[in-house]
């Protein structure tokens, strides 16, 4: 991987003057620009660390499978995937519950 798209020395917050000198920044100014470099960072991390959307991956067909019980390691495949999904669903469900 190349160097990176930033530098951290963007990141640090401005020099604020004391109170009464002409070029004094509001902490207003000070804030929205503070929360403005965070979300620049954090959309830059994101666009470095994106992955693709689209599954690209072959899809599972009864040809792929051989032998003379083709129907039958379908359908068990078929269950054990329902089953995996269930599963998620309900260790989902218990870390909300958890979580409270």
């Amino acid at each position: 991987m190349g160097p990176p798209l930033y530098h951290k020395e963007v990141l640090r917050a401005p020099y604020i003057p004391p109170a009464g000198e002409t070029n004094h920044v509001s902490a207003n100014d000070w804030v929205r620009q503070t929360m403005h470099l965070r979300d620049k960072q954090r959309h830059r991390d994101r666009i470095v660390n994106m992955r693709p959307a689209i599954d690209d991956s072959p899809p599972v067909t009864l040809e792929t499978l051989s032998g003379p019980n083709r129907k039958k390691i379908w359908f068990e495949f078929m269950r054990n995937r329902d089953i995996e999904h269930e599963n998620i669903r309900l260790l989902e469900k218990m870390s909300r519950i958890m979580a409270r």
